[in-house]
């Protein structure tokens, strides 16, 4: 009785373990940051002011590992439109701490429910071994995201709060880095998703077909 019971968790956590979660990071501001449209530049030393050293640090490794390069025309426009972007960039940053927190809360709770399920079977006398490794690989995900996120966090802020009116090709370069974090959260987003539903799922198939094989035994 208990054994088909645990059979019938395993098929219900199976189905709510597979979930859709690559979100897509928000690419508007990332896409159209020499956008045309003209705005009244503000004053370049209120920005200055929030310009860490570390900001600038950093600011300067983005230009160090940029491909794009910028002839100087292309600075004057982009100089004096890039505000607009930043505007955009910064409701980037706030979506993108919202999503991160779920996904974290999505992949924390499956580690959860596989624990949970762990521990029920070690009273059932299965073998989880391999379950055990399997969340501990998806807790290594888990944080390997969370960190993800918070560089390319750390990146759009350093793109929206930029004097992009005196530093272009900081601002370009930094614009450049994010897209790059971005789609490398995309590959492993999409990776730990696969992980999820070919792993997770594989292994509790396998868990749930040694409870019922001894079930139907007893029953014949």
């Amino acid at each position: 009785m208990y054994k088909k019971l645990l059979v019938g968790l395993i098929t219900i956590f199976v189905v709510l373990s597979v979930p859709g979660f690559v979100t897509a990071v928000t690419d508007e501001a990332l896409q159209n940051e020499a956008t045309t449209q003209q705005i009244e530049p503000t004053s370049a030393e209120s920005v200055s002011d929030k310009t860490s050293e570390k900001q600038k640090a950093r600011i300067e490794e983005y230009k160090s590992k940029a491909t794009e390069r910028l002839t100087s025309i292309q600075e004057k426009k982009l100089a004096g439109v890039c505000r607009v972007s930043q505007q955009k960039l910064e409701k980037v940053q706030s979506t993108t701490a919202d999503t991160v927190q779920k996904r974290q809360e999505k992949l924390s709770s499956i580690s959860e429910r596989l624990k949970e399920l762990s521990t029920k079977l070690k009273k059932a006398s299965v073998d989880t071994a391999e379950l055990d490794a399997m969340v501990d690989n998806l807790e290594i995900k888990t944080a390997e995201m969370v960190t993800a996120f918070g560089e390319y966090q750390q990146m759009l802020e350093d793109s929206s709060t930029v004097d992009c009116v005196t530093d272009p090709v900081g601002f370009k370069a930094s614009i450049e880095a994010t897209r790059a974090k971005r789609a490398e959260i995309r590959a492993s987003s999409e990776a730990t998703k696969i992980f999820i539903q070919d792993s997770v799922k594989t292994i509790m198939e396998q868990v749930k077909a040694s409870l019922a094989q001894p079930a139907t035994e007893s029953e014949e």
